[in-house]
């Protein structure tokens, strides 16, 4: 039996949890979406991995999704001839630009930097564990003082607070794991360093002749995309806050404002979210998490965050499972004490009006009459979003004829995709979802449910029913 939460848990795969054997304990602890982070790993890795993933989810009959996440512009250490490298603080180290494989004691780093920088900048290596500070430059050599010692490894990244680097949103290795995961038909890309509204288009046009029914998360780990926030979230299909490089390159005492700012904006505009990076770091080699790790996972879904992500927790920690239900655990306690979002408007879409008002009239009737589930056929996933986005404590099942609907659901928070037979009549509609709500198990019969979906049970109709049923 899958364990099942109101707020998601997305995981990455790495080296600890690629195989069948972990994906499905993972899937059974609670994991709603698999994460491939396209910075590690061949593409020819990627794709056996997707491919055991969905095997995985057919065998435990739990449409997963997956997340393909391309590395974007960022800047890696290249390859040490021996690891880690130990770097003491006041130590002098020199950075090599433009060298892919260590040769002699100077580090390598990609091109491009040497340009960008000039005396006195700082650069964070290692999620910021190792600090270094730039004394000169000659040609391609950086000279730096270490400010804050630490392990150096091959391909970790680097951070350079506050330099602003001309590059595209996309690299060619980005359109080369792009192409590998359209044709995996992924449901999910997550586009790194997000600068701006344009960098999701760019994107969107791509997937627009390719692959459109392919959600596009925007990663916000920029300062520059604070700037255009509205505008990027608007674009995307889904938001991480991806506090690993953000909290680099912003003062870290700034987070977690921004961390609600993000989670309240998205509320509003009803875009699904996700909090990443080191929400339970220390399980990557302990079997229990911290008391500020617990504590800070509560506040991520009590602000409102559709799912929460686990990084090397699962892809290099020592018990990947055991994390995933640590994660399930700290996110029921927190939502069985949750209170209700509000204290702010929720924008109303144009385009969507009467769909969004309906959902939210769903929600309030199943509050009202106590009803055991809100049941929401859809062809699209947009009725199941709407009615979440109102946070409600009933139950939402989404049934659907597309198994692409029902994993890109398996993000949106409250809702628990199952599929039913295709229809053509809004009757045999409503027929199939009760009894694809039945079989779950989540209802049995006799139960009090609301019914809300399009009223001809059509593609691409809008949602326009209401309906209270016993089953």
């Amino acid at each position: 039996m899958v364990t099942w939460n109101r707020t998601k848990i997305v995981v990455t795969i790495g080296p600890a949890s690629e195989s069948a054997f972990q994906l499905r304990a993972m899937l059974c602890a609670g994991a709603d979406v698999f994460r491939i982070n396209g910075a590690h790993g061949t593409i020819a890795q990627h794709r056996k991995i997707i491919r055991r993933i969905r095997e995985v989810s057919k065998k435990e009959h739990f449409p997963a999704a997956i997340l393909v996440d391309l590395p974007g512009p960022k800047y890696r250490i290249g390859k040490l001839m021996t690891e880690p490298i130990i770097l003491n603080r006041q130590e002098t180290v020199t950075l090599v630009c433009g060298q892919k494989v260590q040769i002699d004691e100077r580090i390598p780093v990609p091109c491009g930097i040497h340009t960008a920088l000039k005396r006195k900048d700082k650069i964070f290596i290692n999620d910021g564990i190792v600090g270094l500070v730039v004394k000169e430059k000659r040609g391609r050599n950086i000279i730096c003082t270490v400010t804050s010692g630490g392990e150096v490894r091959s391909r970790k990244g680097i951070n350079l607070p506050h330099v602003r680097l001309n590059a595209p949103s996309l690299t060619q290795f980005d359109k080369k794991i792009l192409d590998m995961a359209v044709e995996e038909d992924v449901d999910f890309i997550g586009l790194s360093f997000v600068r701006s509204a344009e960098n999701i288009n760019v994107l969107r046009k791509i997937l627009k002749r390719k692959a459109p029914h392919i959600g596009i998360i925007a990663k916000i780990e920029k300062p520059e995309a604070l700037d255009d926030l509205d505008n990027i979230i608007s674009a995307a299909d889904a938001v991480m806050i991806a506090r690993g490089d953000l909290g680099i390159e912003m003062p870290f005492a700034r987070l977690p404002l921004i961390q609600r700012d993000i989670l309240r904006r998205c509320i509003q505009m009803g875009k699904p979210t996700i909090t990443a990076t080191q929400m339970l770091e220390s399980m990557v080699s302990a079997k229990r998490p911290t008391r500020a790790e617990a504590t800070d996972v509560f506040v991520a879904v009590w602000g409102g965050s559709d799912a929460v992500m686990l990084s090397e927790e699962t892809s290099v920690g020592i018990s990947p499972a055991t994390a995933v239900k640590a994660m399930s655990q700290i996110v029921t306690e927190a939502e069985s004490q949750m209170a209700p979002i509000c204290g702010f408007e929720k924008e109303k879409d144009p385009n969507n009006l009467q769909a969004q008002i309906i959902a939210e009239a769903a929600a309030f009737i199943a509050k009202e009459l106590g009803a055991k589930a809100i049941v929401t056929p859809t062809r699209s996933g947009r009725t199941p979003l709407f009615v979440g986005r109102q946070r409600p404590q009933t139950l939402i099942l989404a049934p659907t004829a597309y198994r692409n609907v029902a994993r890109k659901m398996s993000l949106y928070w409250g809702v628990r995709p199952m599929i039913m037979p295709d229809t053509d009549t809004v009757d045999e509609m409503l027929k199939q979802a009760e009894k694809a709500a039945l079989k779950s198990a989540f209802i049995k019969k006799g139960d009090k449910i609301v019914i809300t979906s399009g009223a001809h049970g059509k593609k691409n109709d809008v949602t326009r029913l209401v309906e209270v049923r016993r089953v």
